[in-house]
């Protein structure tokens, strides 16, 4: 069996020439060859002296297609179009061209028709039909009022979803950076509480301040450039590093980081640290890793440590340009320089 159509149509005398006998024609010679042209099975209601309501409902309720005939204004017709419209999309009305459509439907796509018997109109009314069709195949718009009002009120309603998953989002989002600035904290008191210890632990008085390019014969080999244009941002891990014997070179801008690189072997420094963002430019430490990739400096590993927004932009290219760590954590960025220059691990970060 195929896609079914059912057609709503007078089934008796509706005016004097429109007799019992004219409508059983019309949809016997003049819908049914149309319908059926285009791969459907062709139904219509039948008058009868049993409930056929049960039926009738579930006709219009699963038919693939509906055609609504509504000339002369049956109000069978219209009872039975009304069920169709608030129960599925699919449906097509048809009337004698002369007549005109209530303003209820008068917004949605009505085929006029002329019935003369005339083979070539026969053919016009098919091609309207099949344009039809394919209009409801290939379109999920609405195709009567209470359709278009369903679909109004469910735009209404995903609009209104949309808003609130957008609202939990952004919700989502604050309290991420709440947490972090949070944990930020907390570590920033850690950090404290570590510098602190390890002052304490260490001969601090043997380490020097002072930079390489000073001349000054330094105690420590390790030696690190920290490229960021807000170096009293890394006080404290500097502090840190050069109670531990390591010196701390400071750039400010990556042309200010290969100059100096560009003052000793590939080997002096055990490492660079950079910041992501520096002033406008939030590609900086992208940009330094990029210049570094094409020499022999390639070698010396780069920490990226920068903002959480930073790392999440710009964590897939820097990786791609051979960072030895992007991160935002200052347990992962410890963890990582003390790997790299061979320091110890203090309990504070174990």
């Amino acid at each position: 069996m195929g896609k079914l159509c059912f057609v709503i149509m007078p089934f008796s005398q509706t005016t004097f020439k429109r007799t019992t006998d004219y409508w059983d024609h019309f949809f016997s010679d003049f819908i049914t060859p149309m319908i059926e042209s285009l791969g459907y099975e062709c139904r219509r209601s039948q008058a009868s002296s049993t409930n056929i309501v049960s039926e009738l409902v579930k006709d219009l309720r699963y038919a693939e297609l509906v055609i609504a005939v509504l000339t002369d204004m049956n109000p069978n017709v219209w009872y039975e179009l009304g069920i169709r419209h608030a129960s599925k999309r699919g449906t097509i009305m048809m009337i004698e061209k002369g007549q005109s459509t209530p303003f209820d439907v008068s917004t949605f796509g009505t085929l006029r028709y002329v019935d003369s018997g005339d083979p070539s109109n026969l053919a016009l009314v098919k091609d309207q039909l099949s344009f039809f069709i394919d209009k409801l195949s290939s379109s999920e718009t609405p195709d009567n009022p209470v359709m278009e009002f369903e679909w109004i009120a469910g735009e209404s309603v995903r609009t209104a979803l949309s808003e609130k998953v957008i609202k939990i989002e952004e919700r989502i989002e604050d309290i991420r950076k709440q947490t972090e600035e949070r944990v930020d904290k907390a570590w920033e008191s850690r950090l404290a509480e570590m510098v602190k210890i390890v002052l304490e632990q260490t001969n601090y008085a043997r380490v020097t301040t002072a930079s390489p390019a000073s001349g000054v014969n330094e105690v420590s080999t390790k030696r690190v450039l920290w490229v960021d244009d807000y170096p009293a941002n890394d006080e404290a891990w500097i502090v840190l590093l050069k109670a531990q014997g390591v010196v701390t070179d400071i750039a400010v801008s990556t042309e200010q980081a290969l100059a100096n690189l560009s003052k000793h072997d590939s080997d002096y420094y055990s490492l660079i640290v950079s910041d992501m963002d520096r002033g406008h430019d939030q590609n900086a430490g992208i940009d330094l890793l990029d210049q570094l990739k094409s020499t022999q400096l390639s070698r010396v590993p780069v920490i990226i440590y920068s903002s959480f927004n930073s790392i999440e932009r710009s964590n897939a290219k820097a990786e791609e340009l051979g960072a030895y760590l992007i991160t935002s954590s200052p347990h992962q960025f410890y963890d990582a320089v003390a790997e790299l220059l061979g320091l110890p691990k203090p309990h504070i970060f174990s």
